[in-house]
């Protein structure tokens, strides 16, 4: 994940709740487990887990809990699921006992490429009569629209989550992604995140090769190059596998074994795929 490093994560932190200003040092911050137990009505013991969740200290002071949570739809119980994360927090440190208390806060990172269309608060999920509103906390999101930041924000990141902000935002505005020289520091975590929120499997593939060709640093321009050449290759590959299947049945119908109609159509799709090599 690639909010999981440490540099990107207060980066990425720092530019989206401080205006780009160093407001957490990455010497400040601790890793936090990101899963929680709780117990259900059925009695028995659940957990739930955070996608990614950092302590941020002073000292030997805990300042607060920030945890990012990913999300590629707008779930309509977001809402409860983040009360829920930062509600195990607390009660975390009700078990502690006395001592030093501090917030959660949970940051929702959303890739969608419309607007959130789900909740943003607890009391757009669930009906509150008006005569308790004033008294039931209604719980916000703090949500991110990454594919809607501004340019000039998108650039305040230094870390691997500036490809990645880019690379929605263009998506968004123009239906396509023109990359820029910068270089992937995290190469396998970048790609990998890239074929889960955008459901493109050519990603993980390329993260694949180049993590078999040990390269821990790359630049996206030779990221898509890869990609789409897949592409290109496994549409290749298609058409001559349902001409070779075309032609097996065409020489069937002709009454040619079943041999024979075989032997033809592979040798006419091996000449196919010659031909195409030979043009590369």
């Amino acid at each position: 994940m690639v909010m999981k490093a440490v540099g990107a994560y207060k980066r990425s932190v720092n530019v989206l709740l401080f205006q780009g200003k160093n407001q957490i040092r990455a010497d400040s911050l601790e890793e936090a487990s990101e899963r929680s137990q709780y117990k259900a009505d059925d009695t028995r013991l659940h957990e739930q887990e955070r996608d990614v969740a950092k302590f941020w200290r002073d000292g030997k002071l805990r300042i607060a809990l920030v945890g990012l949570e990913n999300q590629t739809r707008a779930d309509p119980d977001m809402p409860l699921r983040v009360i829920s994360y930062d509600g195990a927090a607390y009660r975390s440190q009700l078990l502690k006992g006395p001592g030093e208390k501090y917030p959660a806060v949970t940051l929702v990172l959303y890739y969608g490429s419309s607007h959130w269309n789900g909740p943003r608060t607890l009391h757009e999920r669930i009906p509150v009569p008006e005569a308790l509103k004033e008294h039931c906390s209604d719980y916000r999101l703090n949500l991110f629209e990454i594919a809607f930041l501004p340019e000039e924000q998108i650039q305040q990141f230094q870390s691997d989550f500036r490809i990645v902000a880019d690379f929605f935002r263009q998506q968004r505005v123009y239906g396509d992604y023109i990359p820029d020289q910068r270089t992937i520091r995290h190469v396998d975590a970048v790609l990998k995140f890239l074929s889960v929120f955008t459901d493109d499997e050519r990603f993980s593939e390329a993260a694949r090769v180049f993590q078999a060709e040990k390269k821990e640093e790359t630049t996206m321009t030779k990221v898509l190059d890869r990609v789409e050449n897949r592409g290109i290759q496994k549409g290749i590959q298609r058409g001559i596998t349902e001409t070779k299947l075309q032609l097996y049945q065409a020489m069937r119908n002709r009454g040619l074994s079943e041999q024979e109609a075989l032997a033809f159509a592979e040798s006419v799709a091996e000449k196919a795929a010659q031909a195409l090599r030979e043009r590369e």
